[in-house]
């Protein structure tokens, strides 16, 4: 129990989000009414174990896209935090100068998923995450020319699983996408 009480306060001091220089918002969740300035993401005071309902910290952990929706709205879905339209991720791209925004937090059958005109990537690298979904992971690099690829990783099963197999469940998706500078 030690160990737990010791591994929850570590993660009460990590970030809830990062930036890749300057052009890449990371985060686990998503996007928030709240969010009005790269200042914001930093004034977010550690640690904590719990976010403030209703807070940019919470969104950042547990807001999710929405199509067809414009603006921001209580998730139903989670019962927390926000969903939020394609709108949303436009106009805050634009207001902080970002090329692109990498959240995790839903399964993507193929591992990542775009949203808003690719300026959000949807990221989930468990794969076989349902067994019923089947579902790949992915895992997505930035080069230092700013090139995003994607790594795939494959479900397996009782006859793919074990280390002599283990390689053979990653492919690279050959596809990149490059952020302007």
């Amino acid at each position: 129990m030690k160990l737990y009480k010791d591994f929850n306060e570590l993660f009460s001091y990590l970030p809830l989000s990062a930036l890749v220089r300057g052009r890449i918002l990371c985060c686990h969740g998503g996007l928030s009414p709240r969010l009005n300035s790269i200042a914001d993401l930093k004034n977010i005071r550690v640690p904590f174990c719990d976010p403030p309902m209703n807070s940019l910290e919470q969104d950042l952990l547990w807001a999710d896209p929405k199509y067809e929706l414009k603006g921001f709205e209580f998730n139903k879905l989670r019962e927390v935090s926000v969903q939020f339209g394609e709108d949303v991720v436009v106009k805050l791209c634009k207001k902080l100068n970002l090329d692109l925004i990498v959240r995790a937090h839903q399964v993507m059958q193929n591992g990542y998923g775009f949203f808003a005109n690719r300026k959000l990537v949807t990221i989930f690298s468990a794969p076989r995450y349902l067994p019923e979904m089947n579902n790949r992971g992915a895992v997505m690099r930035i080069s230092s020319q700013m090139v995003i690829s994607f790594l795939i990783l494959n479900p397996t099963d009782k006859t793919s699983a074990g280390a002599e197999n283990f390689t053979n469940t990653f492919r690279d998706d050959t596809t990149c996408y490059t952020c302007v500078e």
